[in-house]
């Protein structure tokens, strides 16, 4: 995941990860250590290719931090700032091979909303085909349904454990 600067000092674009946000760094055209701010030009925004945000453990707390701070946008619309993250169970089974466990949906709230459901429909269709795991079905669709009904507090709840606690995988 990276993004796009301009350096301070010859205008080259200049390609950075989200870990170097607000750090120095080489810029290529013409030699010189540019300062990537942690806001770029306007809000920043998450690359939607790149980050599902199934994922967020891909970002620096740090740099999550930063681009929270900037109004980063939402990776799945990139129309509304990052405002929600919630964590839903999924199940997926087929006979004797059940894969279970939680994901993490950061964007705006109508986007995660829609992914929570999403995840809900997934687990609902699939969750019941294994043995003996199909009974944990129920247990993921009510948990998905508190889930969804969580309220905006709860939603910068999660965004700052997952700041807090470093993102671990």
């Amino acid at each position: 995941m990276s993004r796009e600067f301009a350096c301070e000092h010859c205008g080259g674009a200049v390609h950075v990860t989200y870990a170097k946000l607000g750090d120095e760094v080489h810029c290529r055209h013409c030699g010189a250590q540019t300062h990537v701010s942690a806001a770029p030009s306007g809000a920043a925004r998450i690359e939607p290719e790149t980050q599902t945000i199934n994922g967020p453990a891909d970002i620096p707390p740090a740099s999550l931090t930063a681009l929270l701070a900037s109004g980063a946008l939402c990776p799945h619309c990139g129309q509304r700032p990052i405002a929600a993250a919630r964590k839903p169970w999924f199940i997926q089974s087929f006979v004797f091979v059940t894969r279970y466990g939680t994901k993490v949906f950061i964007g705006c709230r109508e986007c995660v909303r829609a992914k929570v459901q999403s995840n809900l429909l997934t687990s609902a269709l699939v969750g019941w085909w294994g043995i003996p795991w199909g009974l944990g079905t129920p247990l993921v669709i009510v948990q998905n349904l508190m889930v969804l009904q969580q309220d905006e507090a709860r939603d910068l709840e999660v965004l700052h454990e997952l700041i807090g606690s470093g993102q671990q995988r």
